[in-house]
């Protein structure tokens, strides 16, 4: 969930960063060192924090072959097909791949299958949002996931503070908002493996 900065409320939103970071050091722990990133082109909070996470990444760990596998151009799923298309032919060959969401994981997911390859015995996949569909992907996708629930329990506690604060003899006073932010849950299925051995 987005974050807009400057409205001065409450807010309870989903470290993106820490999402994209987690969804990294699983396909690098499984031993994948080309990881390729697809997003989107707009230039939104969630973008953003999800990229910087996967730069902070690669840099940390010099996954230099991860460098030039960044396609950032737009938020479909044919976008997703065109560029594995594009580059599961090259000598840049990923073996993962993590697409900043579901809905881009889509197109991944058919343009390997049109190229013969296998998840994930040949390439892995993670996406992002852990949308209802991924359980019935082809295989089910591994993918980062929003704890909605929780999420609601905050929010509806932030505004019955927010309320009983109105109804109180403090309510003359200015209130500070509060900012929450959530972790994240990566829900490992079947789209995520060990690479194959070269």
């Amino acid at each position: 969930l987005s974050d807009i900065e400057e409205l001065e409320v409450d807010k309870v939103v989903v470290d993106n960063y820490a999402g994209a970071y987690r969804a990294m050091e699983h396909l690098h722990g499984l031993g994948h060192q080309k990881i390729l990133y697809i997003g989107p082109a707009e230039n939104s909070n969630i973008k953003t924090h999800r990229l910087n996470a996967y730069h902070s990444y690669i840099k940390r760990h010099h996954l230099t072959d991860s460098e030039k596998l960044l396609f950032c151009e737009e938020n479909d799923p044919m976008y997703g097909y065109r560029v594995v298309r594009q580059v599961m032919k090259t000598k840049q060959r990923p073996t993962g791949i993590f697409a900043h969401n579901d809905t881009l994981a889509l197109g991944v997911y058919r343009g390997l299958y049109e190229l013969g390859f296998k998840i994930p015995e040949d390439v892995s996949v993670v996406g992002y949002d852990d949308l209802p569909s991924c359980e019935f992907m082809h295989p089910p996708l591994t993918s980062v996931g929003t704890p909605l629930r929780e999420l609601a329990t905050v929010a509806v506690g932030l505004l019955m503070e927010r309320i009983n604060l109105f109804n109180s003899d403090e309510s003359t006073s200015p209130a500070v908002c509060k900012k929450i932010a959530l972790n994240p849950k990566l829900v490992v299925r079947q789209s995520t493996a060990k690479p194959p051995a070269t």
